[in-house]
């Protein structure tokens, strides 16, 4: 084991290049965050570096030194959602998983130390890897997110457009019907959906999804942003009263639930007030909860109502907690404190 004074060796083992998603942004923190108390080159699995536009989508300094799958270090971090890769650092091997995998039990066997984003996924590796996992959240820089003047009964959801069964789809038509349902009594809310379209069948899915708001009356009450650049999406965050979150309903396995939900965060950070399905990792966060279309309209109608006396003054206050909360829990410190003690820990 090296001396704690000393800068050990890392290398970042990583699949995590071809998108830019939560789960990538989310392993790419973790790298910056190695890289500032090891010496750390990075390898890419697929080759070359990283997604162009990775830096740029998620204002990232990724200055990593790349390098050859045979380098060995000290300290070998994996990340990946396929095969782990196997072993290979001197003295610690740290896997970071976002889900565990149930058919990967024997490749995590040689790793000491399991990494993952929630409470949620961390009791899955203990029933499905039999290892305890340290829970290191994703942060967000609360500085690049603000409380905006609110419009009334606006609602944002922020996801990539894409139709099931393919990953965690974000179930936007789900939040079409509870809008509909809403409307009966609220007539004046509006629904902004926005996220990436990266493929043919992606807008397939858009085009469903206006279909279904048409069909149920609500096409115009029913906004779209496809591939909204960072600062329209901050503004959208800004001046949204509710934030709806659908990913895991209806989902027959635990995989397919939400595992964090890095945007809900980022809504907190911004004064929405989230109402997120009760499924996967909602209990990291301190928000409302909802079961079914019609209890998400109900909930968010009940809140609605508690706002029609003084809704200003209790839109500040909750705006202040929750950027209280993103600020304990989901900060860039919380996570380099975290990766600190696991490389110092003997």
């Amino acid at each position: 084991m090296w001396k704690k004074t000393e800068n050990p060796t890392a290398l970042f083992k990583t699949t995590h290049r071809d998108k830019t998603g939560g789960g990538e942004l989310y392993a790419h923190q973790i790298a910056k965050e190695f890289g500032r108390c090891t010496d750390l080159r990075y390898y890419v699995g697929n080759g070359g570096g990283l997604h162009p536009d990775f830096a740029t989508y998620h204002h990232l300094d990724t200055n990593f030194l790349f390098t050859g799958s045979d380098y060995v270090s000290d300290v070998l971090i994996g990340c990946s959602h396929f095969i782990p890769p196997t072993p290979s650092g001197r003295h610690r091997n740290i896997f970071v998983t976002f889900f565990p995998n149930p058919e990967h039990r024997e490749e995590v066997r040689g790793y000491d130390t399991i990494v993952t984003c929630s409470k949620f996924s961390a009791e899955w590796v203990q029933k499905y890897w039999k290892k305890k996992a340290v829970v290191v959240y994703p942060y967000i820089d609360l500085g690049e997110y603000h409380i905006g003047k609110k419009k009334r009964g606006s609602i944002l959801n922020v996801g990539r457009f894409f139709r099931e069964p393919h990953g965690h789809s974000k179930k936007q038509h789900i939040l079409i019907q509870a809008l509909a349902e809403l409307r009966k009594k609220n007539p004046h809310c509006h629904l902004v959906l926005a996220g990436s379209v990266l493929s043919p069948s992606d807008s397939d899915y858009v085009r469903y999804c206006k279909d279904v708001a048409g069909d149920m009356g609500v096409g115009e009450a029913v906004t779209f942003y496809e591939n909204a650049d960072f600062e329209v999406l901050r503004e959208l965050y800004a001046e949204s009263e509710f934030y709806w979150h659908a990913n895991g309903y209806g989902s027959d396995t635990p995989y397919e639930t939400e595992h964090f939900g890095i945007v809900i965060a980022e809504a907190m950070a911004s004064g929405c007030v989230p109402i997120i399905f009760k499924g996967g990792g909602y209990e990291d966060f301190q928000t409302f909860q909802w079961t079914t279309p019609k209890n998400l309209a109900e909930k968010t109608h009940r809140t609605i109502g508690r706002l029609q006396v003084d809704g200003a003054k209790i839109m500040r206050g909750w705006g202040k907690m929750n950027r209280q909360f993103v600020e304990e829990h989901f900060s860039q410190k919380s996570m380099a404190e975290a990766i600190e003690a696991l490389v110092k820990r003997q």
